[in-house]
This record gives structure tokens, C-alpha cells and sequence, in this order.
């Protein structure tokens, strides 16, 4: 998503990176109202993807849980949207974005247990994952 956004930078010089970093505005609200969109996105797709599962695979979600449900969800959509431009900064500074994202999301999936149980890995690799729980 973070490319589909940035690929008009050469175009318009006032989003140029450049340029925010050389503004006398504070940097911080500049890049949190360029990710807001990307969250908000992702809130939807989320909401909207969690809701037709339970219409048509039936699972119960309790009221009370929503609540919770939601706050995971913005901090995903979060996380995600934070990690695109983090991967364009080590692409920017390694000149290969491709190698450095293949090794990224290699690492994610092997950290977090999404292939790999907690369990299996060695203690050095499985303390972060612990941590997030």
C-alpha cells in the first residue's frame, strides 16, 4: 500500500520526502496524518471481513469481547501501516526494498508463531513472541 501512495512523489514536490524533512512543522502529526488513512482502511477491511465470517461461518463473538476485539484490530492496522514505511527507510538506506521485505516478513512469520509454534523455537527467538502475548 505505502508504494501505491508514494509513486506520485517525483510528480508533486510537496510530498516529496525531502521536503518534510527540510518543513519547519513538527514531523510527527505529518506522518501520523499520512498513516491515518492506511488505519482507518484497515479498521474497515478488518470489520467488514470479521463480520461476513460470522454471517456465514457462524462463530459467536460476545458482546463484551468487541470492546477488546477493536482495540487488537487498531493496533494491527496500526502496526501494519507503520511497517511499510519502516521497510522503505531500510530500502532507501540497503538500495534493495525486495530483499530487505522478503527477510522481514520472513522473520515475522518465524517469530510470531504463525508457522512455527512458540513452543518449538529456541528460547532466544521465542522471548519476543512471549512478550506480545
Amino acid at each position: 500500500m505505502c508504494t501505491a501512495d508514494d509513486s506520485d512523489v517525483r510528480r508533486t514536490p510537496v510530498r516529496h520526502p525531502g521536503a518534510v524533512l527540510l518543513s519547519s512543522c513538527h514531523r510527527t502529526p505529518l506522518y501520523i496524518g499520512r498513516a491515518l488513512t492506511y488505519v482507518l482502511n484497515g479498521l474497515l477491511i478488518s470489520a467488514f471481513t470479521l463480520t461476513a465470517a460470522s454471517l456465514l461461518l457462524g462463530p459467536h463473538i460476545p458482546f463484551a469481547a468487541l470492546a477488546g476485539l477493536a482495540a487488537v484490530l487498531a493496533a494491527a492496522a496500526a502496526g501494519c501501516s507503520a511497517f511499510g514505511p519502516a521497510l522503505g527507510a531500510l530500502g532507501l538506506r540497503f538500495r534493495d526494498v525486495f530483499l530487505i521485505s522478503n527477510v522481514a516478513g520472513s522473520v515475522l512469520l518465524l517469530l510470531t508463531g504463525a508457522h512455527v509454534p512458540r513452543e518449538v523455537l529456541p528460547a532466544r527467538c521465542g522471548r519476543p513472541a512471549t512478550r506480545c502475548r
